[in-house]
């Protein structure tokens, strides 16, 4: 009930705030929930949010399997930690701004370039949580499997992957929604189609009601995906953690 008041309070305050100026300026919530009934009438909000959520699954996942795979040899090794760390401070540092330009001069304007870029962005964050949840795992534990020929695969299964899959998730989780802006931004920047360059036309003939509506979709969008597809896999990340 509190969150309830507390969106109804910011609503109002939007409203009063944009009843004293144009739409041109700033359109209020009626205006832009008109916007985005009118968006999905046409049909372009389920087909662009559709490309926006699979590149944004693809570079995330591609940023998962290559940075939890890396963060975990990362955990075991001291020598591949050392040997991998001007590495990941070099992706880590990159602009995302500069991988979409670099990526748009090799591959050109198109899908690929977001998720590459996405994938570039949240590869350190996976890599680091899964480093640092890894070093988190019982050595003896470990020894004790490695003396007794405890298979790699199971070592892996049971004592490596509850303890690293929490944090993991958590960073994940926690990126996801810069994720999603990420990818709205790039494809605005880079793409032909999707969510962000759905602003595009809007932006150029100033139509702000529409622009207000993609922003309200992407922020329902990602809280959707948090819920829906994160909130499981958060709580079998517990169970395996307990």
């Amino acid at each position: 009930m509190v969150g309830l008041a507390g969106l109804a309070g910011l609503l109002g305050v939007w409203a009063a705030v944009a009843a004293g100026l144009p739409d041109l300026a700033l359109p209020g919530p009626l205006r832009t929930a008109t916007a985005v009934v009118e968006l999905g009438r046409s049909g372009e909000l389920v087909e662009q949010l559709g490309r926006t959520l699979l590149r944004t699954v693809l570079g995330s996942a591609f940023a998962v399997v290559i940075g939890v795979g890396a963060g975990v040899m990362c955990g075991l090794s001291t020598i591949i930690d050392e040997a991998v760390r001007p590495d990941r401070v070099l992706f880590a540092g990159i602009p995302s701004v500069v991988t979409v330009v670099i990526a748009m001069i090799w591959l050109g304007p198109g899908g690929p370039v977001v998720v590459i870029a996405v994938a570039t962005a949240m590869f350190p964050q996976t890599m680091l949580a899964a480093r640092e949840a890894t070093r988190g795992v019982d050595r003896d534990l470990l020894e004790v499997g490695t003396v007794f020929g405890v298979p790699l695969r199971w070592r892996l299964r049971h004592l490596v992957l509850p303890a690293t899959a929490p944090p993991v998730l958590a960073a994940l989780t926690a990126t996801l929604s810069n994720a999603l802006r990420l990818v709205m931004m790039e494809e605005l920047l880079a793409a032909p189609d999707g969510s962000g360059a759905g602003i595009a036309t809007p932006r150029t003939y100033l139509d702000t009601p529409t622009v207000f509506a993609w922003a309200v979709v992407a922020v329902a969008f990602a809280l959707t995906v948090d819920v829906v597809l994160f909130g499981p896999v958060r709580r079998r990340a517990i169970g395996w953690s307990t």
